[in-house]
């Protein structure tokens, strides 16, 4: 749909399936070590180096990367230098750095648009594209998160007794540390059932009924969970959210399922914004699901759920994505 050549460039150990291939112009699939050691980094400056040297990368090809490290970053200007190529590229900053981790960030895109490229950054929050258009002067494009369902729409509420909870995603720390812990504490019923990562190990000793599911869930898996499911819990931590996005927290809302987040994170404010402050928790020591689910369960908050459902499956999908990305390269 660009009509340029592109270079996508993704950690090893990624795959990338590409149907209908000759619809699309990719010039070259680049892939990196992702694990930063020393060698590894060496092993990049060459390859890059190689790489470039051998497809002869002019001004008007886009090099599109995605899912980076900084050492990668700090490989990838250096190689360039010494090939002596303009390129122009496009970075995905998902997160922001911060202390020495930001300068080096920083200094290294402020150095490869000036020595050879043009830069620009992609992000998927109001808060990140903010923060680096101030901060580093390039062309900062807002993109929308491609993490809808068009053709499945689950039901917001389940007619049982049983309240079904889905924690999503992997078991780490950002994700499940000291608000999971304060809510499983106050919530701890039988009466209450968990789907959680295979990796959770209950310390806590809880009665609820704990169902677990593998790291490698299939999309069928993980639909068929969400279709047994009440509610979505993201307990995710404030410093880690401020500013980031959340996939499943947009795959949550396009399937119709009333989703619990942290406050002071993006996703609370994008709750805000469709006024859904009974599913923000202020403070997860003192949340009783009990005494909040008839709030939940409101008709009110129902119908606005279905707005929002409706609003983010016409921006958050891949055309929205496609169009957006075609348009600033």
């Amino acid at each position: 749909k660009s009509n340029k050549n592109i270079i996508l460039v993704v950690p090893k150990k990624n795959s990338l399936k590409i149907k209908e291939v000759n619809l699309l112009k990719i010039l070259e699939l680049f892939s990196f070590y992702k694990f930063p050691n020393i060698i590894n980094f060496f092993k990049n400056i060459l390859q890059i180096y190689y790489f470039f040297k051998k497809i002869k990368i002019n001004f008007k090809d886009t090099i599109y990367i995605d899912g980076y490290n900084l050492l990668f970053l700090i490989s990838f200007l250096i190689s360039t230098i010494f090939s002596k190529q303009k390129a122009s590229i496009i970075i995905y900053c998902r997160y922001n750095f911060f202390g020495f981790r930001k300068k080096i960030f920083l200094l290294t895109l402020k150095l490869l648009s000036k020595v050879n490229h043009k830069v620009s950054i992609l992000t998927d929050t109001i808060n990140l594209s903010k923060i680096y258009k101030k901060e580093t002067k390039l062309k900062t494009i807002l993109m929308p998160i491609p993490h809808t369902f068009k053709k499945r729409n689950t039901s917001p509420y389940l007619n049982t007794n049983k309240i079904k909870l889905f924690f999503p995603g992997q078991f780490r720390k950002d994700k499940f540390n000291n608000n999971f812990n304060n809510f499983l504490k106050l919530n701890n019923n039988s009466n209450i059932q968990i789907y959680i990562n295979i990796k959770f190990k209950n310390n806590l000793r809880i009665k609820n009924k704990i169902i677990k599911f593998p790291n490698n869930l299939s999309r069928n898996n993980y639909f068929k969970i969400f279709d047994k499911i009440n509610l979505v819990v993201l307990p995710y931590e404030i410093k880690d959210y401020k500013h980031r996005s959340s996939g499943i927290f947009i795959e949550a809302i396009s399937l119709n399922k009333i989703t619990l987040v942290s406050n002071k994170t993006w996703m609370s404010n994008e709750l805000k914004k469709f006024k859904f402050n009974s599913f923000i928790i202020k403070d997860w020591n003192n949340f009783s699901l009990k005494k909040n689910l008839k709030n939940l369960l409101s008709i009110e908050n129902k119908k606005k759920l279905l707005l929002m459902q409706k609003k983010y499956k016409d921006f958050h999908n891949e055309n929205t994505f496609v169009e957006t990305f075609c348009k600033n390269i």
